[in-house]
């Protein structure tokens, strides 16, 4: 007779609420938050060794420069995506950006790999969270109960 037949062993119980989330699940959370890149532009653009792409790059940093100086974030900065649902946060970055606008981030599709990326973080973690609950074996261990030392050791 199988543990199961038997009613011993690892049982599972069921786990209200969802298991896999969406961007467009209820109670999912998406914010975009630029912070202050710590390094200046100057470094991360090269179009080439011609004297017109030089001054091409000194051009566009200087115009990155003045947009900061006008207190204008989107001209570089590091993007921070938060999701988060039911107590649950995942937070994504990327460093060295630079963008006309929110809007413009939001369109480059840029944003919504980092969305994409966080809900599948948010998805991993209800699984892990939906496992430790329905596991009698692991709710056991949360209990403080101990486990018997692995045949052999």
């Amino acid at each position: 007779m199988s543990n199961k037949k038997a009613n011993k062993g690892r049982q599972t119980k069921p786990v209200a609420g969802p298991t896999k989330i969406t961007k467009e699940t209820p109670g999912v959370s998406i914010q975009l938050i630029p912070e202050d890149e710590i390094e200046g532009p100057e470094g991360f653009f090269d179009s080439g060794n011609s004297p017109e792409d030089r001054a091409a790059d000194l051009a566009m940093f200087k115009d990155m420069r003045a947009r900061l100086n006008a207190g204008d974030i989107w001209a570089w900065f590091s993007a921070k995506v938060t999701v988060s649902f039911d107590g649950l946060t995942s937070d994504q970055y990327l460093g060295a950006c630079s963008y006309t606008d929110e809007a413009d981030f939001r369109n480059d599709g840029v944003f919504d790999d980092m969305v994409s990326e966080a809900i599948d973080d948010l998805n991993a973690q209800i699984a892990k969270r939906a496992h430790f609950a329905a596991c009698g074996h692991c709710a056991a261990v949360s209990k403080g109960a101990t486990l018997p030392a692995p045949i052999g050791v």
